[in-house]
């Protein structure tokens, strides 16, 4: 169903004004009162709650392999958050959540021993998680909801990136490969994450802004795909700056370009690479992802602060922001649990005028 570039550019336009409000960051508190149950640093670390909160450790789930760019982002965190308190954090990669992903991780939490107390949190994307709602029938299976994310903190946002396989006629030129697609409809082989995935509903945009049409299959994860396109099993495919970064190094793969209004990924690879929107007439472009850690939905809120706190203090790291900012694309933000919670909610309501002009709302799904 194509849908007019008015409706689009209103739609998509919103949305990007959803993702990048509202990012003020906190100021991590400072004081000795370590009886209390308000986060408390003495000598810059974060003393337990009056409560008696953290009780153990502290666990990391993240719902990938260990060289995901999750779990890369867990073990940077956990590594510098270890500066900020005594309590250890550790990390499990859970990559056998596979129907509903995060979701599913979230519901495990809940179950594990000191998970409603908040001892263990979800690495997440938003708006990703939330989009979940509208393609699955997650909502009505699991009985979740845009709630049901009890966001600790936003740290930062990640673009998309558009990869090629090296020795494709086109080069690294998106603008030629998408001219190409369109003089040969149904050639270019585009490997998908799945539909309804970020990475497809953004290719979707793109391709519907200029009519074209792909030869789709779907992949498996962010590496998996990577591997495909070097080994010339597909053509293209939208992923992560992390998890593609290692094959464009080696040669394998190349970048065609990036998501967002700003160009993104221009520190890392150059201003001569133009972003999607640019190429294909966009005015605005929301696709990418915010990463954050959730905590269960029961957990006391004076634990859920102190768990912010912690991740305020890593956020605001040198160190950790050196870590970060040296993976392409990553951009730093601070959103809070508020602030998250309106991004979910704007995302939720744009998205499902996206979607629906794509014919991709899951027939559970009731607005």
């Amino acid at each position: 169903m194509k849908r007019s570039t008015t409706l689009r550019a209103a739609v998509i336009g919103g949305l990007v004004a959803a993702l990048t409000a509202g990012c003020a960051t906190t100021a991590a508190p400072e004081g000795d009162d370590t009886g209390s149950n308000q986060p408390t640093f003495v000598d810059g670390v974060l003393q337990p709650l009056g409560n008696g909160f953290p009780a153990g450790p502290l666990t990391i789930v993240v719902v990938d392999e260990a060289g995901s760019d999750d779990g890369i982002y867990a073990r940077q965190f956990a590594e510098v958050a270890a500066k900020y308190t005594d309590t250890e954090i550790r990390v499990l990669d859970r990559p056998d959540f596979g129907t509903y992903g995060s979701w599913e991780a979230l519901q495990w939490v809940e179950q594990q021993r000191g998970g409603p107390d908040g001892q263990y949190m979800v690495v997440v994307t938003i708006p990703g998680s939330t989009v979940d709602l509208l393609t699955t029938p997650v909502a009505q299976d699991l009985d979740v909801s845009i709630e049901t994310l009890n966001t600790v903190l936003i740290t930062e946002s990640v673009p998309y990136i558009i990869t090629s396989r090296a020795d494709a006629p086109w080069g690294n030129s998106f603008a030629e490969m998408m001219e190409y697609a369109q003089d040969n409809p149904g050639e270019v082989r585009y490997i998908s994450r799945g539909p309804g995935a970020g990475p497809d509903l953004a290719m979707a945009t793109y391709a519907d802004a200029l009519g074209v049409e792909f030869n789709t299959s779907v992949g498996g994860s962010h590496a998996e795909i990577n591997t495909a396109l070097g080994a010339g099993a597909g053509d293209v495919a939208v992923t992560l700056p992390g998890a593609a970064s290692p094959f464009i190094q080696d040669g394998t793969v190349v970048m065609l370009t990036c998501s967002g209004n700003e160009n993104p990924c221009a520190a890392n690879f150059g201003d001569e690479v133009p972003n999607a929107a640019g190429v294909v007439g966009i005015e605005n472009d929301p696709w990418g992802s915010n990463r954050a850690l959730i905590a269960a939905t029961s957990v006391p809120e004076e634990n859920r602060l102190w768990l912010e706190a912690l991740m305020l203090a890593v956020a605001e790291d040198p160190e950790f922001q050196d870590l970060r900012t040296s993976i392409p694309g990553v951009g730093l933000v601070t959103l809070n649990k508020a602030e998250a919670l309106d991004l979910q909610q704007s995302a939720y309501d744009l998205a499902f005028e996206i979607l629906d002009g794509l014919g991709q709302i899951h027939p559970s799904v009731v607005r």
